[in-house]
This record gives structure tokens, C-alpha cells and sequence, in this order.
């Protein structure tokens, strides 16, 4: 009974399944698989096809971009100076002339200024003559010094020589009264009295002796103090000299050097004013200086149209000396002040100017961006328009083939280009577009400052690439392997090594020949014809030189007489 019950929930589940199944089938499009079958799909048909160039595309947009005005201004230069003598003199040489470039402290002119270099002359023999002095008065004050502490040596044994003296004449004023009382009383000669009365006089005359010598020491030690003392003083007036004659031969030469005239800049010279042989006083100009890199675009727009073109605007002109070449650069100041008589503002941009094509005072014609109001076209970016026999062209990408389609330029700036009729659905090509085709197969890959960041996987087996450490075993009928390496590992540059391996049963084979046949399939060119070169135990090289890109090779191998099936593997060049 529980089964019957559960009989009509399981007719109307197998209804519900079969009623899916019949509208899946009668409404499914054509070639459109379900989830099983896109889970089933291998997913190599995902991978780009062999031959396939990387480019980088963006889409196309639909917008509006910004319309410009005309204007016309001049070049003026970035700084302007006169240069003057400083000196007194007679203008011996001048080295350049109007339209002469020249460079920051090379030599322009030079003055002839005989009294000042004779100065210089006097002032250098008065500092030598200081710096003797000073010499001979260091000399006398190490003597000097040397004698000072001698005489405190003198002092130090004197007054030892006056203590022991002291200390003897002291004995002998407490021996003789008793010598004398002893004479009295009849105990001693009168000779013995007298000779310890010679001796005590002989004691007091070496004590006063050695008082008198003493301060005979003290005295010269103060005399030798005093003369060191004067000679510190006439040092330091000697040092005062020197720095003076120094201070007065670098001011000298200082000024010897305004003698020659050089430039404080980089830049054009615009006026010689004085020739050769002119006397000139101080003050005289000389040379008019320009600096032109960079060089100022100034545009005087009306006031009321000022307000449009702040700083960082887009200004594109061109110059009369060269109307067809346009130069772009960005306002870079707006001048908040307005001209009484014409009631314009200046703007002004500074543009590098290396070469010195660009010169002041050159007329311009000028453009500025202003935000426009048409309606939004077809834009891309300005890399991906370029010109084939004066016509306008993009590559463009459909179902990952190039087709290269004519276009109109409706208006363009720096960064965009907006384009008549373009379809949106197809991007455009914006790098690596250099050598398409027609039709020719492409991949979009992220695209760096030096060309693709990193180029898309392989799509075969037989590829030489990343995933396989550029390593190939290729199983061969009868038991043969065939293994192929690529050196460097990354390849680097243009110049690569193929090393080959023929292996049967495991054992190597050195009579193997093998010819190489290479060609480009992105570009169906063929490449250079190789053959093998045999190294010894069954090892076998060959050296390839080729341009960037994908690069297959068809090996045919001969061994044992027998010429065996071609063996096509592949390789990508940076």
C-alpha cells in the first residue's frame, strides 16, 4: 500500500523530466551545447590557434570628445639677459656672434686689465713677504720657548743649591758657640777655633752665593718669559697681516677673473654689442643672452574666452617656418591680468627645446582643446589610427582574426580619435598591429611600456614552452624516443640553441641525421633550412637565428637508412 501511494508523485516526476527534455531539444539553437556538454569540451579549443599574433585591443566607445579653438601668438625665450663687464679695461677678444649657441661657463670674451693683474702681483709678493715674517718669528719664539724652560731648570737647581747651603750655614751657626766655649774653658787650640771660624765663614759666603744665583735665575727666566710674551704679540700681529695679504690676493683674483667673460647659461646669442679693441669702463654691455630650452608659447586670448583654458590645457601649434609641423604642449600659466589696449589675457606654456629649432619672436598658429558639443561617435584610442596612402585605417578583431577597415576621422586629440560609422561591437587593435595581415589569426594579451607582459600558453603538445621547462620527450615507433631541448632557458633574445637526443631501447644513437625545415605560420614565411650537428653519444645541436614570434619546425630524421615521418614541434621567440 505505501508503494501504490507513491506511484502518481513518480508519473509526474518522469512527466516533468520528459517534458524538459523534449523542449530542450526542440528549442535549442543550432550548434548551442548544454552543461554536460560544456563541461565535456576540451578545454584546449579555449587556447589561441598556433600562429596566433598577441596584440593589445581596447574597445570602441561611444562619446564625445572635446572641439578646439584657433589663435595666434609667438616664441619668446625663457630668460633673457645682458651681460656686462665688470672691470675696467680694453675688450681683447670676443669668441662668439649673433645666432652663436653656446653653453653654460663656456668662454665669450675676454678683457685685457694690465693695472689690475699687476695689483695682483703686488698684493701676492706682500703675502708672501707676511707669511716669511711669520715664519722666522714662529722659529724665534721655539727658541725662545726652548730657553724660557732652561732658565725654570736653572731656577729648580738653585734653589736645591740654596737649600743645602741654608742647611750648612744653619749647622754651623749653632756649632761654633759651642766651639768658642770650649776654647774658653782650655779644651781646644786656639788654632782648631780658628780654622771652625773659617769654615762657618766659608759656609755663609756659599749660602749667599747661592741666594745671589738664584735670583740671577729668576731674573733672566723673567726676561725669557717676557720676550716669548713679545713674540706671541708680534705673531698674532704677523697672523693679522697674512690674512690680511690672503684676503686681499683672493679679492684680486677674484676680480682677475671677471676678466673673462662667460656665459651664465646655456642658451643663444641674440646681440654682440661690442667689438675687439674697444676701451670700456665697468658697466659696458656686451653680449645679449638668450635661454630657448626651454623656450615660452605665448597666446593672447580675448578675456572673455580666457576662462575656458586653464592650466594643463591642451595647446597644438605650428610655427611659420615649419606650418605643417604641429607641436603639442600644455598651458602651463595664465596671466591673471588683462591687457588694456587689446583686452586679451596671455597664456603661456614652456616647451622643451633641446635641438634650438623653436626661436624667439617666431610667429605661431596655435590650438586649444575646448569640451565640445557634438553628439557621441565611435572613439578609440589615437595609437590604433594609422595612414596607408593618405587614407585612414584601424585594425579591428573579429572572431580573432585581423581585418583592417578604412575610417573617417571626425576629430582627434592627443589621447582619442572619434571616427565616422565604426561598429561597436569588433575592438580595435591598438598594439602589435605592425605586420598584420589580412585575416591573419591574433590573440589579446595585457600589453606593457615594452611589448606584451606575457605571452599566451601554448595551445599544442609539440610546444617548446614555460610548462614544459622548454623540454620535449617525443615517443617514436620501434621503441625510439627523440628528446629536444631549447637553450636559454628562457629563450632571451633572437638567438636560441636547439639540442637534440635520439634514444632507441634507452640506448643513444650517434648515426642519426637530422634536417631542420622552419617557418613562421603567423606570417607564412619560411625561415632557414638547419641541419644537426652530431656532438658524440648520440647527442646532436643546431644553432637558429630568427625574429620575435611563434616559430614551428619540421624535423626529418634519417637513421639506419630509413627516412621516418617528419616530426613538427614549435617555439615562441621574445
Amino acid at each position: 500500500m505505501k508503494f501504490a501511494s507513491k506511484i502518481p508523485g513518480l508519473l509526474f516526476l518522469l512527466g516533468v523530466i520528459g517534458l524538459t527534455g523534449w523542449g530542450v531539444a526542440h528549442f535549442r539553437k543550432a550548434g548551442q551545447s548544454n552543461l554536460i556538454e560544456s563541461l565535456a569540451m576540451d578545454m584546449n579549443a579555449m587556447k589561441p590557434e598556433p600562429g596566433a599574433v598577441p596584440v593589445a585591443t581596447q574597445a570602441v566607445l561611444l562619446k564625445t570628445i572635446s572641439s578646439e579653438m584657433s589663435f595666434t601668438g609667438s616664441l619668446q625665450a625663457e630668460n633673457e639677459i645682458m651681460i656686462a663687464s665688470r672691470v675696467d679695461g680694453t675688450l681683447s677678444s670676443v669668441s662668439v656672434y649673433n645666432g652663436s649657441r653656446v653653453s653654460k661657463g663656456q668662454l665669450l670674451a675676454q678683457i685685457s686689465a694690465p693695472e689690475l693683474q699687476a695689483r695682483t702681483e703686488i698684493t701676492r709678493r706682500s703675502q708672501n713677504q707676511a707669511q716669511q715674517e711669520l715664519r722666522l718669528m714662529q722659529a724665534e719664539s721655539v727658541r725662545l720657548k726652548a730657553e724660557a724652560e732652561s732658565s725654570e731648570a736653572e731656577i729648580a737647581s738653585a734653589q736645591a743649591e740654596v737649600k743645602s747651603a741654608q742647611a750648612d750655614w744653619g749647622v754651623w751657626q749653632e756649632r761654633l758657640p759651642r766651639e768658642k766655649a770650649l776654647y774658653e774653658a782650655g779644651a781646644i787650640a786656639l788654632e782648631e777655633l780658628q780654622r771652625y771660624q773659617a769654615d762657618a765663614r766659608s759656609a755663609e759666603q756659599a749660602f749667599k752665593s747661592a741666594q745671589a744665583r738664584l735670583l740671577g735665575s729668576r731674573r733672566n727666566s723673567q726676561a725669557r718669559r717676557a720676550l716669548l710674551n713679545e713674540n706671541r704679540i708680534r705673531q698674532g700681529i704677523s697672523q693679522s697681516g697674512v690674512s690680511k695679504s690672503q684676503a686681499e690676493v683672493r679679492e684680486n683674483q677674484i676680480i682677475q677673473s671677471f676678466t673673462e667673460i662667460r656665459a651664465p647659461f646655456s642658451g643663444l646669442i641674440s646681440e654682440r654689442l661690442m667689438a675687439p679693441g674697444s676701451v670700456i669702463p665697468a658697466g659696458t654691455p656686451l653680449l645679449k643672452l638668450l635661454a630657448i630650452d626651454p623656450i615660452r608659447v605665448q597666446i593672447p586670448v580675448p578675456e572673455q574666452e580666457a576662462h575656458r583654458f586653464p592650466r594643463g590645457t591642451l595647446l597644438t601649434f605650428s610655427t611659420g617656418a615649419a606650418p605643417d609641423d604641429e607641436i603639442e604642449a600644455r598651458i602651463s600659466s595664465v596671466t591673471p591680468q588683462v591687457k588694456a589696449g587689446t583686452r586679451t589675457q596671455l597664456l603661456e606654456a614652456l616647451l622643451p627645446n633641446p635641438d634650438g629649432q623653436l626661436l624667439p619672436g617666431q610667429y605661431v598658429k596655435a590650438r586649444l582643446q575646448v569640451p565640445g558639443d557634438s553628439l557621441p561617435h565611435p572613439t578609440v584610442p589615437v595609437q590604433a589610427l594609422h595612414q596607408l596612402k593618405g587614407q585612414d585605417y584601424v585594425w579591428v578583431m573579429r572572431a580573432k582574426r585581423a581585418h583592417h577597415q578604412a575610417v573617417e576621422v571626425l576629430a582627434q586629440n592627443a589621447e582619442e580619435v572619434s571616427l565616422e560609422d565604426l561598429p561597436t561591437e569588433d575592438p580595435v587593435i591598438t598594439e602589435g598591429y605592425a605586420d598584420l595581415q589580412e585575416g591573419m589569426a591574433v590573440v589579446p594579451v595585457q600589453w606593457g611600456a615594452e611589448g606584451p607582459e606575457r605571452l599566451p600558453e601554448p595551445g599544442g603538445e609539440q610546444r617548446l614552452a614555460a610548462s614544459n621547462q622548454w623540454h620535449l620527450s617525443l615517443k617514436q615507433p620501434e621503441n625510439q624516443v627523440l628528446e629536444i631541448n631549447l637553450f636559454p632557458k628562457p629563450p632571451q633574445n633572437d638567438h636560441v640553441k636547439l639540442e637534440f637526443k635520439w634514444l632507441q631501447a634507452g640506448q643513444t644513437q650517434d648515426s642519426v641525421k637530422l634536417s631542420l625545415e622552419t617557418s613562421m605560420p603567423a606570417m607564412n614565411m619560411a625561415g632557414p633550412a638547419l641541419t644537426a650537428k652530431n656532438l658524440g653519444q648520440g647527442k646532436y645541436s643546431a644553432e637558429f637565428n630568427g625574429m620575435s614570434g611563434l616559430w614551428r619546425v619540421r624535423l626529418q630524421v634519417e637513421t639506419q637508412g630509413k627516412r621516418l615521418k617528419p616530426i613538427s614541434f614549435e617555439f615562441n621567440l621574445p
